[in-house]
C-alpha cells in the first residue's frame, strides 16, 4: 500500500478548494454537493494515478456504501459503511442515497 499512500499525499496537496455551491431549504445554510466535491479533488488524483469508485448494496433493510481508492499499481483501500433504513421506507427499499460521505 506504500504507493498508493505516497500518490495519495501528493495528491491531497493539490486539491482545490472546495467551493459550497448549493443551500440547503430547510436549514439555510450553504453546503457543497458531491459535483463541488469531484471536481475539486479529481485532477489531482488522476494526475498521481489514483481514482474513487463509490458501489452501494441493498440488504435486509440496511444500506452498504463502500467507497474504494485505487492507485495505477494495483494497491487500493476500501471503506464500508452500513445504514439502517428507518422503518417508514417502504418495504425497505432506498430510492436515494442523500449524503454519505468518506
Amino acid at each position: 500500500m506504500q504507493e498508493l499512500i505516497k500518490a495519495l499525499i501528493k495528491a491531497k496537496a493539490e486539491f482545490n478548494p472546495i467551493q459550497k455551491d448549493d443551500t440547503n431549504p430547510h436549514y439555510k445554510r450553504k453546503y457543497a454537493t458531491l459535483d463541488a466535491v469531484l471536481d475539486a479533488v479529481t485532477p489531482a488524483l488522476g494526475k498521481y494515478g489514483l481514482v474513487i469508485i463509490q458501489t452501494t448494496e441493498f440488504f435486509e433493510c440496511k444500506i452498504v456504501l463502500r467507497t474504494h481508492i485505487f492507485h495505477e499499481s494495483g494497491e487500493n483501500i476500501t471503506y464500508q459503511i452500513i445504514v439502517k433504513l428507518h422503518e417508514s421506507v417502504k418495504g425497505c427499499k432506498a430510492y436515494e442515497i442523500t449524503v454519505l460521505v468518506l
